[in-house]
């Protein structure tokens, strides 16, 4: 049977930039007893960051959805959803990759969850390293990060039988950050250099919703047995069947709709005993409903009559 179900995705859409480093130091002044000392001021201008970035490498540990409660006074229920890994191994994610491939990469999922209003998503990240382009030289270094632990208040829902899909949008250009300072000796620098990951995220949130309706029930019999009438008809296959409606009425020909349905409750098996009829002759149709009340045609009619 088809249950509801929530995705979280990763994606990385923006290119990596970084802030430039502080310039500072100077040549010390040539001094003359008899005249005060002078230096030097340079002012600079650049237009690109010091360092490229060749990844940034994500390791998610855990993902919870809550649920809002249901009623007064009660405070809802966290979900623990299941880490897939999704196209790289383990349970990081490369951003910078995802970007360049332009990639929507499946971070975690949940089948069976429970159907109804949920408020909040959180997610936990375990470490990040950042490998920066120096020159000719690429190094590896593990990120600092402020908070472990994304919160995004944000109210989505999961309907029964459908998909819930919520996207994590990393802004890489706000989400890295190098900081430091230069220092120069004689004719050589030095970067006291540290980089910080606070993730600046998007929240997207879709719903795919099943409307695919089943099967038309089909091989409908009715066989009289004193007052009441015994209905038998075919398995329906549909998977994510719930039950079936019943429709009579007295006049050959008729138009199933809610006046002339059964009152519930309705029948689950492939069977049904229509019971204390008046003697006349009753026509029949029935129809499969699934379980995101998705319903199919009617079957053909079929009669039985009561004497």
């Amino acid at each position: 049977m088809k249950r509801g179900i929530v995705f979280l995705t990763v994606l990385a859409v923006a290119s990596i930039l970084s802030a430039g480093c502080a310039l500072s130091g100077a040549p010390s002044p040539t001094t003359q007893p008899s005249a005060p000392g002078v230096g030097n001021i340079e002012v600079r201008v650049t237009d690109a960051p010091k360092y490229g970035i060749a990844s940034v490498n994500v390791t998610f540990s855990k993902v919870e959805v809550h649920k809002a409660a249901e009623g007064q006074g009660e405070d809802g229920d966290w979900t623990t959803l299941t880490i897939t890994g999704g196209t790289f191994s383990g349970t990081w994610f490369d951003l910078v990759k995802l970007k360049e491939e332009g990639e929507v990469a499946l971070l975690a999922e949940g089948e069976g969850v429970s159907t109804g209003n949920y408020t909040q998503i959180r997610v936990t990240v375990s470490e990040v390293y950042v490998d920066y382009i120096d020159g000719d030289e690429q190094i590896k270094v593990k990120a600092e990060l402020p908070s472990n632990k994304l919160k995004f208040v944000r109210p989505f829902r999961v309907v029964d039988g459908g998909t819930t899909t919520i996207v994590l949008d990393f802004d890489l250009d706000k989400s890295v950050v190098f900081t430091g300072t230069t220092i120069y000796n004689e004719n050589t620098e030095q970067d006291e250099l540290k980089i910080i990951v606070k993730p600046v995220v998007k929240l997207g949130i879709t719903y795919d919703v099943d409307t695919t309706p089943p099967a038309q029930v089909t091989g409908l019999i009715v066989t009289p047995d004193n007052s009441q009438l015994n209905l038998d008809w075919d398995a329906n296959t549909a998977l994510d069947l719930d039950h079936y409606n019943v429709y009579r009425s007295t006049t050959s020909g008729f138009t199933p709709d809610e006046n002339n349905l059964i009152d519930p409750p309705q029948p689950i098996s492939n069977s049904y005993q229509d019971t204390g009829l008046a003697p006349a002759t009753y026509y029949y149709k029935v129809t499969a409903v699934d379980t995101s009340g998705n319903e199919g045609l009617a079957s053909e009619e079929a009669n039985g009559t009561i004497n």
